[in-house]
C-alpha cells in the first residue's frame, strides 16, 4: 500500500458519515466500471470522491474490501432497487420477467457483468473474492426465490421442485451472460430472455396459466 493509504483498525468504517461513505462507495464503483478490478487504484477513487487517498483508506480495512463493498453498493442501488420498484399490484409473472430482464447483461461490454466475470476468474486464487461472490449469488437467487414463493403461495406458479427451477434458471442466465458480455458473434440478448421465459413457462405454468404469462411478456 502506498504512503498515505493506511487502513483503519477493523470496524473503523462504521464511524464514517453515511453521506460520505456513500460518496466513497459510488466513487469506487465508478472507478471499477471504468478501469476494472485489477487496475483500480485508491488514487482513482480519491479523485472521484474529492478526498485524499489517506482519507479514503482510513475508513476501510483494505483496498480489496473497499472495492468489493462498492460492488455490493452499486448492485443494491441498481439491480435490487429495480426489482423492488415493480409497479404496485404487478403479477408474479411480471415480477419474474422483471427479474430476468435485469439479470441478463444489457449487451456487449455490460460493465457490471464484465466486473463479475473478472472477479470469477480471480476467485480461483482469492478466497475473499470467492466468498463475496458466493454471498452475491445467494442474494441474487434469494430475490428470485422470493418472487417464486409468492407466486406459488398465490397459486399462480406450479412447480414440483422450486429449488431445482431456481438452479436451472440461474445457470441458464449465467451461461448466456458470458457470450453476451464478450460480444460473441451472433449472440442475441432477446433470445436469451426468451429462453429464460420459456423455461419459466415449462416449469411454472399450469394449463390455465399460459395466458397470464403471455400477457406479461407482450
Amino acid at each position: 500500500m502506498a504512503s498515505g493509504e493506511r487502513s483503519a483498525p477493523e470496524g473503523a468504517n462504521r464511524a464514517l458519515n453515511p453521506q460520505r461513505r456513500a460518496r466513497v462507495l459510488e466513487a469506487a464503483a465508478q472507478a471499477l466500471l471504468q478501469r476494472g478490478f485489477a487496475e483500480t487504484r485508491i488514487a482513482d477513487i480519491a479523485e472521484r470522491a474529492g478526498m485524499s487517498p489517506g482519507h479514503v483508506m482510513y475508513y476501510f480495512d483494505s483496498k480489496e474490501k473497499l472495492l468489493l463493498e462498492a460492488l455490493r453498493f452499486r448492485e443494491e442501488a441498481l439491480f435490487y432497487a429495480e426489482i423492488a420498484g415493480a409497479p404496485h399490484g404487478a403479477s408474479a409473472w411480471e415480477r419474474l420477467e422483471r427479474w430476468i430482464e435485469r439479470s441478463i447483461p444489457s449487451g456487449p461490454a455490460d460493465e457490471q457483468w464484465a466486473l463479475w466475470l473478472e472477479l470469477w476468474a480471480r476467485a480461483v486464487h482469492d478466497p475473499q473474492i470467492a466468498e463475496m461472490l458466493d454471498e452475491r449469488d445467494r442474494r441474487w437467487t434469494s430475490a428470485l426465490r422470493e418472487i417464486l414463493d409468492d407466486g406459488l403461495a398465490a397459486g399462480v406458479f406450479h412447480s414440483a421442485d422450486a429449488g431445482r427451477f431456481v438452479d436451472r434458471l440461474s445457470a441458464l442466465i449465467t451461461g448466456w451472460a458470458v457470450p453476451i458480455t464478450a460480444g460473441a458473434p451472433g449472440v442475441d440478448r432477446r433470445a436469451a430472455v426468451e429462453d429464460c421465459l420459456d423455461l419459466a413457462s415449462a416449469e411454472l405454468a399450469g394449463p390455465a396459466d399460459e395466458s397470464a404469462r403471455d400477457g406479461a411478456t407482450d
